[in-house]
């Protein structure tokens, strides 16, 4: 009975490996035939920043604040590959532990599935300066824009706050020569009150990005008034007191 059996067993297995092997082929034919691999370039990826509340916490400030793009190259299936987008492609970098200066931080990509590979990626990282976050306090100077018309005049103009906290990376601080609010004074006739931006400016009166200000504007009064030409008669048919006669 045993010698049956083991014929038995013996006799099928030979139909299964053939079957294994057959479902092995199949399978290759349809993910490279029916199923190829493919690749396919998305360009200007954005790559979104991780770890700013981090930096904060630890008193340090990303020095550039521009938007930083990846181009990608991604290889699968086709079935899978089809359904590649950019809004299932996410880059990033992450800023956490890292210390002030200049570095070089990798780009990490992930997408919706596994089976979709990133086989090129430009740039591999980014270059970026992490400072020291620094805050000043800067007295605002009111400058003025356009004339009056003719017949009026401007008073002193008194402003709702003197000094403004600045705040942002060191270098950017530390390039603070002044912080103006300009108003703009042409054909106004009436006293009137503007909230004006302010603007913090280098020495060579250029305006520096990457500031925090706060309050970030403040309002101005501007008093205005209207002048008036009368004519003035001297009269000679008395003679001065005697007074104003010996000043003279």
């Amino acid at each position: 009975m045993k010698e049956k059996i083991k014929k038995l067993k013996q006799s099928n297995l030979m139909p299964k490996i053939l079957s294994l092997v057959i479902a092995i082929l199949l399978w290759f034919y349809v993910m490279n035939v029916v199923d190829p691999q493919t690749r396919r370039s998305f360009k200007n990826v954005p790559v979104r920043i991780e770890g700013l509340q981090d930096l904060r916490r630890r008193g340090l400030t990303l020095m550039n604040t521009g938007d930083i793009h990846v181009n990608l190259e991604l290889q699968g299936n086709r079935s899978y590959m089809d359904r590649v987008n950019s809004s299932n492609i996410q880059a990033y970098i992450n800023l956490e532990g890292l210390r002030k200066g200049e570095q070089s931080i990798p780009i990490h990509v992930t997408n919706y599935n596994d089976n979709v590979k990133v086989v090129g990626k430009d740039p591999l990282s980014v270059v970026l300066s992490i400072e020291e976050n620094t805050s000043i306090r800067e007295e605002v100077e009111i400058k003025t824009i356009g004339t009056l018309p003719e017949g009026y005049i401007m008073g002193d103009m008194n402003k709702s706050q003197e000094r403004v906290t600045i705040s942002g990376p060191k270098s950017l601080t530390d390039a603070v020569h002044s912080l103006v609010a300009y108003v703009n004074i042409k054909d106004r006739t009436q006293t009137t009150v503007l909230s004006c931006k302010l603007i913090p400016l280098d020495s060579d009166l250029e305006k520096i990005q990457g500031l925090t200000i706060e309050p970030a504007s403040l309002e101005v009064e501007i008093p205005i008034y209207k002048t008036k030409t009368v004519p003035v008669t001297l009269n000679f048919s008395k003679a001065p007191p005697d007074q104003i006669s010996q000043d003279l």
